[in-house]
This record gives C-alpha cells, sequence and structure tokens, in this order.
C-alpha cells in the first residue's frame, strides 16, 4: 500500500472526513472502489488502537448512556402506548359491535373479538415497535411522531420480512450447536435499524449490520449480555416482590385474591414494556455508537458481496425446507383425512 496515500487519508480522517466522501474522492482520481476501501481500512487502522475496544466507551458509560436517552424519551413511549392502547380498545370495540351486527349472539361476539382483535393487536405491535426504534434514532431531526409511524406502516412487509429473515438464520444458528446462533445473533443485530435509518432492504440490510459489528464482535457481544442480565436480574426481583405480596395477601384474606391477580398482570405486561423499551434504547445507543466510531478492520466490497450472496443462500436453502415440511405436513395431512 503507498504510503503517501495512506498519509494523506489519515489526515482526511483526523479533519473529520467521513467514509463515503475518502471513498467517493478517490473513487474519482482513479482508484477502483475496492483499492479505495482497502486503503481506507489501512488509514483507519493507522489513526487508532487496532483493539475491538479502541474509541468505543465502556461498558458503564454505555450503561449510563442507555439509561440517559430511556429517561429523556419517555415522551416516545407513552405516544407509542397511548396510540396503541387506543387503537386497540377502538378495534375491538368496533368488532365486537360489528359481530353482533351481523347476528352473532354476544357469545359469539366475544369469540371473534378474541380471534381477531390479538392478530391485529401484534401488527399494530410491530409497527408500533418499528416506530418507535426509528423516532429514537433520529430524534435530532425534528421529525413528528406519526411521521415514524406512517413510515413503519407504509414499510411494514419490508422490515417484517428483514426481522423475519434475522430470525430465520438466528434459529438455524442455534440449532448448529448454539454458537452460530450467538454470532448471527450479534452480527445481524443492527439490521431494522439500519433499514430504518438508511432506509436499505433486504441483504443490504444484513449486510450493513455485519459490517458495522465487523472487527468488534466481542465488545458488542459484552454490552448486548450485560443489558439483558440487568432486566433478567431487575424483573426478578419485581416478580419476587409482587408474587410475595399476592400470595401473601390471598393468605391474609382470601376475598384479597381480585386484587393480587390484577397486580401480578400489570406488573408482568409493565416488566415486558419496560425491558423491550429498555433493549430498544440500549440498541440505538450501540448503533449511534459503532456509527460514530471507525472500526479496526473495514470488510471490502468483495467480502460485502460475499456475504449477500452467502446470506441469499442460506434464506434460500430454509425457505426450502420450510416449503418442503408444509407440503410434507399437509400432504400427510390430506392422505390421513381420506384414509
Amino acid at each position: 500500500m503507498n504510503r503517501d496515500l495512506v498519509t494523506a487519508l489519515e489526515e482526511r480522517i483526523r479533519e473529520g472526513y467521513t467514509e463515503a466522501s475518502i471513498i467517493e474522492e478517490m473513487v474519482a482520481v482513479g482508484y477502483t472502489k475496492d483499492e479505495a476501501t482497502r486503503a481506507y481500512a489501512t488509514a483507519v487502522i493507522s489513526t487508532s488502537n487496532t483493539s475491538p475496544e479502541a474509541g468505543l466507551p465502556t461498558i458503564g458509560s454505555f450503561l449510563s448512556e442507555t439509561w440517559r436517552l430511556c429517561t429523556a424519551e419517555l415522551t416516545l413511549l407513552g405516544k407509542s402506548l397511548l396510540l396503541g392502547v387506543g387503537t386497540f380498545v377502538g378495534v375491538a370495540i368496533t368488532v365486537f359491535v360489528i359481530a353482533h351486527t351481523l347476528g352473532f349472539s354476544v357469545q359469539g361476539s366475544f369469540l371473534a373479538t378474541t380471534i381477531i382483535v390479538p392478530l391485529l393487536a401484534l401488527l399494530l405491535g410491530a409497527i408500533l415497535s418499528f416506530a418507535l426504534t426509528r423516532a429514537l434514532l433520529l430524534r435530532t431531526n425534528g421529525v413528528l411522531f406519526r411521521d415514524h409511524v406512517i413510515f413503519a406502516f407504509k414499510n411494514f412487509f419490508s422490515l417484517a420480512l428483514i426481522t423475519l429473515y434475522v430470525t430465520i438464520i438466528t434459529q438455524v444458528g442455534y440449532a448448529l450447536f448454539i454458537i452460530p446462533g450467538i454470532m448471527a445473533a450479534v452480527y445481524l443485530l443492527f439490521t431494522v435499524p439500519h433499514a430504518l435509518t438508511k432506509e436499505s432492504r433486504g441483504l443490504a440490510a444484513l449486510v450493513g449490520s455485519i459490517a458495522l459489528v465487523y472487527g468488534r464482535f466481542f465488545p458488542v457481544l459484552g454490552r448486548v449480555v450485560v443489558m439483558n442480565l440487568i432486566i433478567v436480574a431487575i424483573g426478578s426481583i419485581f416478580m419476587l416482590i409482587i408474587g410475595g405480596l399476592s400470595v401473601g395477601a390471598v393468605v391474609y384474606d382470601p376475598n384479597l385474591g381480585f386484587v393480587g391477580m390484577p397486580l401480578f398482570m400489570t406488573t408482568i405486561i409493565g416488566s415486558v414494556i419496560a425491558s423491550v423499551y429498555w433493549l430498544t434504547c440500549g440498541l440505538v445507543v450501540l448503533y449511534e455508537t459503532l456509527s460514530r466510531v471507525p472500526a479496526p478492520v473495514v470488510p471490502s466490497v468483495q467480502l460485502r458481496t460475499r456475504l449477500k450472496t452467502l446470506l441469499g443462500i442460506i434464506i434460500g436453502v430454509v425457505i426450502g425446507i420450510i416449503t418442503l415440511i408444509v407440503f410434507a405436513v399437509s400432504f400427510v395431512g390430506y392422505a390421513f383425512l381420506n384414509w
């Protein structure tokens, strides 16, 4: 590698030029994109510690920043909950009224409501989750929360599809003796944030997440593990306290059972919401940190292309296997019914 070129790129990096602008400048003067990427990677390594932890905040600082974000953006969580609960109640009442108007009995109307509403609630929860994540990522851009909800609604199919991709690849990895699943979960952790901010789709979002974690796998894994351990510890303490109080109330007076169970269920729901919000804030903080701090190793264009091909093959094989399983189950069921 030309040392003068690397020195010039080091100077550009110190002046604050982004990777994209540096590579674009090099391509404009005659370098190929891969040559520019490799030269940029060499310059980054020269200007920073090559340790995967280089430039990353300590775990304590990361947790402090996550807590700060959680407390500072509680209004976004409140908007999500109000919109979700309001829509859920409105849909439940609407389904019940429509079913009753169509001639269903009260019991039939309740049955229709309990079947349809949870499915719609699942859909609504996914849309609001995407919207909340995007609102946190773009919180300084002055975009209204309703615009994030509209974006999530319009792009729900593509966002849900890449989430399904990540789930499939991760679960296949776990089936292959756990370790591949852990690697997949960490490397693909930022697929959805990448899609929400870069508006990339499909394999491009998957590769974008891998490139972000590339060379920093263990620092990312460590921070994710610590975040989940905190949730488990705090959640266990709250569940023990509330569970103990509920049981104690029933033992003291059996007539208080109607108070203990709603309190216990409310605690569970609140714990789930708090856990999801905490993890989402941590994901946002970690994504922003990795995007801001240059990685010690940058994947080349060829490696990105190979990753896309590999991911495409894995997804294709898994979908093919699932299709064969569904076909086999359908065939066996049909044969059984006609036996």
